[in-house]
């Protein structure tokens, strides 16, 4: 019994590190990290295994101590929860929450736009104004599906005009999809043909790569989420950041195959970027289609008053464990 005993409180002081033992851990990180970065600098001659064991247990604790971290926000963003209504509303209801989220990451795309569009204008840039067209209609989709709700209850509609809106505003967005797709085509196009792709300074790249994943695995997890939801305008919305994070995880493969494998001729980095920026083309305008198909179902079910077992299925919102 002892044993079993002390072997929780060994898990629970893992899952849960304080004290000197977290002050022990962020330490051995650092000293891996160290002897990592000089085995990359001044990578000694034979001892590539014991660089390898270095490079794997230096991956191991940053993955540790993001769990901590990440661990240890939750439980700061409970508690202010409990504190702060609008805090509390945005960890409860994940409707409000996917339109914030929204809000925010539609203005940002917009930011992303003006940019693209001046360096468009200043440089006359084919591939600087493929970009700015794509993040243009990308605005435009999670914009337009946005004010779409907030016009209907700004005039107050009845819970039927409200669905027909967020009908149509589906079927649009399913539109736009296509229209992004067919955007981003053309950009690639540059990547393979003129070697084009967005450029990060330094050390960037690996932010951008862990911001790329990170976005990648929420939007895939959150549109399984909205797909128990009834209200359209969210299963919109997420189906807009799974085709944001599939084209944000393609830009980001073709700026890592240049900068880690350059000219290297046993592995062509263009013939990647053309497959899988094929397949990513191909996934959004099934996405969009599919959305189009059901937001016109809907649209037809709302006309006639009587429900089509094609239709999405509606279950009710429900609240998140």
């Amino acid at each position: 019994m002892e044993g079993k005993e002390w072997l929780q409180k060994l898990i629970r002081h893992i899952k849960r590190p304080q004290g000197w033992g977290l002050i022990a851990l962020c330490l051995l990180f650092v000293s891996v990290l160290t002897v990592t970065v000089y085995l990359i600098v001044h990578p000694p001659e034979g001892a590539e295994p014991v660089a390898y064991v270095f490079y794997g247990l230096s991956a191991v604790l940053l993955g540790y101590l993001i769990y901590i971290f990440i661990r240890n926000l939750r439980e700061m963003y409970a508690a202010v929860a409990e504190k702060n209504l609008f805090v509390g509303r945005l960890k409860n209801d994940y409707e409000y929450r996917t339109l914030i989220f929204s809000l925010i990451a539609c203005v940002v795309s917009a930011g992303i736009t003006v940019y693209y569009f001046t360096l468009f204008g200043l440089s006359m840039s084919v591939w600087y104004g493929t970009l700015a067209f794509y993040y243009g209609a990308l605005v435009l989709t999670r914009g337009g599906t946005l004010l779409s709700r907030r016009i209907g209850r700004w005039r107050h509609e009845s819970p039927a005009q409200i669905k027909k809106r967020d009908a149509e505003a589906f079927l649009g967005s399913g539109a736009m999809l296509t229209v992004m797709a067919f955007t981003f085509s053309a950009s690639l196009a540059l990547m393979v043909a003129q070697d084009r792709h967005v450029e990060y300074a330094g050390l960037t790249i690996y932010v951008a790569a862990f911001y790329a994943f990170w976005k990648a695995v929420s939007a895939v997890v959150n549109l399984f989420k909205a797909r128990k939801r009834e209200d359209l305008t969210v299963r919109a919305l997420r189906n807009v950041n799974i085709a944001d994070a599939l084209i944000s995880v393609i830009a980001l493969q073709a700026a890592m195959l240049q900068q880690f494998l350059g000219a290297a001729e046993a592995l062509n980095p263009h013939i990647f970027n053309a497959v899988t920026g094929g397949i990513v083309i191909v996934l959004i305008v099934v996405i969009g289609s599919n959305m189009i198909v059901r937001g016109y179902r809907r649209l037809c079910e709302l006309r006639t008053g009587s429900p089509d077992e094609t239709a999405p299925e509606d279950i009710g919102p429900q609240e998140e464990e």
